[in-house]
């Protein structure tokens, strides 16, 4: 009985891609340079910067829907949904950054969870 070695088990290494390796890296240091800045009196940043950090998982969520999108070959009901529900974060980080009123903006939330059902029931869960 011939048993399989190791090396028949191992699948081939994905292909490299050093751009998207090196976003995050790039992005944390831009952003200490900006806080730098920031902190030097160089540049003035609105009171409510802080609330541009909410868009870090939207970012994120747009990377996976995109990179979920592009590893199946179409947009899938994951990779629509998660684009969707970038949504809340988004809506969150707007209403901050723009010192928007809660008590007039909040129905923008019942509309995003309406829009991520739609795509979710919208969109093909797998290709037929």
């Amino acid at each position: 009985m011939n048993l399989p070695t190791s090396d028949e088990y191992r699948a081939p290494a994905p292909e490299h891609h050093p751009l998207p390796a090196a976003a995050p890296g790039a992005i944390v240091m831009l952003i200490g340079i900006v806080l730098l800045f920031h902190a030097l009196g160089w540049l003035a940043l609105p009171t409510n910067w802080w609330a541009l950090a909410i868009l870090i998982p939207v970012g994120a969520s747009a990377w996976g829907a995109w990179r979920r999108a592009a590893t199946v070959g179409y947009w899938d009901r994951a990779a629509v949904t998660t684009l969707a529900t970038a949504g809340f974060p988004l809506a969150v980080a707007l209403i901050f950054l723009f010192n928007l009123d809660w008590v007039v903006v909040w129905p923008i939330f019942p509309i995003i969870a309406g829009l991520v059902m739609l795509a979710g029931a919208l969109t093909p869960h797998e290709r037929q």
